[in-house]
């Protein structure tokens, strides 16, 4: 298994405004593993030395005070922090002047306030960065601030700039925001990416494993997951404030908030001889799981037809999404079954309200009067935004 270790900076110095541009300096770097990285205490201890290093100084435009990717979940991102007299609105702009990468630019809350904590996205890998604050106050009076920063390589192997491949489709204008590729499974420690609308790569989030399946943001937190047993929720400064641990449960494919703001996930019980066929509710105040589905529970008897090798998984129903209604319903997919199934009740009373799938399949089952039957020709798509096509 490969090992990811990542650079923490034990101090630093703010050199003050020379020319236009504050430039920084950092004392030598130790390395912490990324498990390290996803624990509390750590976050917690990196949280209150940035406090204490924000009650040294009197930090303003002139005088920023900056750290490179502090939390170290962003190896492309800086930590801000300083005030202003009035009540001013920040923007920035990523350059790297050394390359052909067009810049990248962000508003941090549109909003105007005296102090200001923030992070930077958008740096380039192994270049010189320059970033232009734009300080910007209610009559529209606007200074600017420039800092320079070299960034080391990526810790992982993925593309600076994504090949452009040839399209018949028109261009769109799709806006100046990131995207995220969430990564493929992994049994070693891996990562999220952020690329921009030109393809060049803005964030590299190391994970510990697996892949993160979704983010999920409310209240100025972004839920994901970290490894197959593990979630977490990072704050807008790239802090993780909680560390999830679904214990007994591995988590695939999917997860969404239900009414309460906690989060259902796919899950898979590894103290059963099944896979992927339970729901499970995260707490995210709490951090309790409990379970409130298990698919055999409602087709017990389609389970009983089914069969598996004993060195290999049950995989017998295999749910790959999971979509919450505001009624207290899910609809979810099946793979095993090419079936789109609704569920009533999930959280207090479960129970089956239809079925969209093959009808030669469920036609000798106790569960064909379930199944939906189309209304117009259609082909049959796992996706249960095409629902309203078919009727009982």
């Amino acid at each position: 298994m490969k090992k990811i270790i990542v650079k923490i900076a034990t101090a630093v110095i703010v050199l003050g405004l020379v020319g236009g541009i504050i430039y920084w300096k950092s004392l030598p770097e130790e390395d912490v593993s990324i498990e390290t990285v996803y624990t509390e205490e750590y976050q917690n201890d990196v949280a209150d030395e940035l406090k204490s290093k924000k009650s040294l100084n009197d930090y303003d435009e002139d005088h920023m005070l900056i750290e490179y990717n502090p939390f170290k979940t962003n190896t492309l991102s800086l930590y801000v922090y300083f005030n202003t007299e009035e009540a001013t609105k920040v923007s920035y702009t990523v350059k790297a002047p050394e390359t052909d990468y067009e810049d990248f630019s962000a508003n941090v809350d549109g909003s105007y306030r005296t102090e200001h904590e923030f992070q930077v996205l958008g740096l380039i890998p192994g270049t010189l960065n320059e970033v232009e604050f734009a300080i910007e106050d209610e009559d529209g009076n606007t200074i600017t601030r420039t800092y320079e920063y070299t960034t080391s390589s990526l810790l992982g192997n993925e593309d600076v700039q994504l090949e452009e491949m040839n399209s018949t489709v028109d261009s769109v204008d799709i806006g100046n925001g990131l995207f995220a590729f969430m990564g493929n499974d992994s049994d070693e420690q891996d990562f999220m990416y952020y690329y921009d609308e030109d393809g060049v790569i803005r964030g590299e989030i190391p994970i510990l494993g697996y892949r993160s399946h979704r983010l999920l943001f409310q209240d100025d937190l972004m839920y994901f997951s970290v490894a197959e047993s593990k979630m977490v929720a990072m704050n807008g400064l790239g802090q993780i404030v909680k560390i999830y641990d679904l214990g007994q449960y591995e988590l695939h494919h999917d997860y969404v908030f239900d009414n309460d703001g906690n989060i259902l996930i796919l899950a898979s019980d590894t103290e059963s001889d099944t896979v992927e066929d339970r729901i499970v509710l995260l707490d995210v105040e709490t951090g309790e799981v409990s379970e409130v589905l298990d698919l055999e529970d409602l087709f017990g008897s389609y389970k009983d037809m089914t069969s598996h090798d004993e060195d290999e998984d049950w995989d017998w129903m295999h749910i790959n999404t999971l979509q919450w209604l505001e009624d207290g319903s899910v609809i979810l997919s099946s793979r095993e079954t090419s079936t789109i199934i609704k569920i009533n009740n999930l959280e207090t009373n479960p129970s089956i309200d239809y079925l969209i799938g093959e009808e030669s399949f469920w036609s000798d089952t106790e569960y064909a009067d379930y199944l939906l039957m189309p209304t117009s020709e259609f082909s049959k798509y796992r996706w249960a935004a095409f629902r309203d096509i078919y009727e009982r």
